[in-house]
């Protein structure tokens, strides 16, 4: 019997895109936090590892994101040789 509410503060961006994706699983945002919720109990912790990137590993990928720092080859051929495999 859901008997109580739950109430969270977080970016209208955020909830709009995690609504969409939720009404193509056919669950609402209360279907999801009760599944996250149930995760936890049954597993007494978080039901996945958060992790922060660090400040190198952002970079990298936001450097990666614009094409920035990469290469590209043509085979895998050309990538092992390119890391002296």
């Amino acid at each position: 019997m859901r008997d109580t509410t739950v109430k969270a503060r977080v970016e209208t961006d955020l909830k709009h895109d995690a609504e969409v994706i939720l009404h193509k699983l056919g669950m609402t945002m209360s279907d999801a936090i009760n599944a996250m919720l149930i995760q936890i109990k049954l597993h007494k912790d978080f039901p996945f590892e958060p992790k922060t990137p660090n400040k190198m590993t952002a970079k990298t990928l936001k450097d990666s994101a614009k094409g920035k720092n990469t290469k590209r080859f043509n085979s895998t051929e050309a990538l092992f040789k390119d890391l002296g495999i």
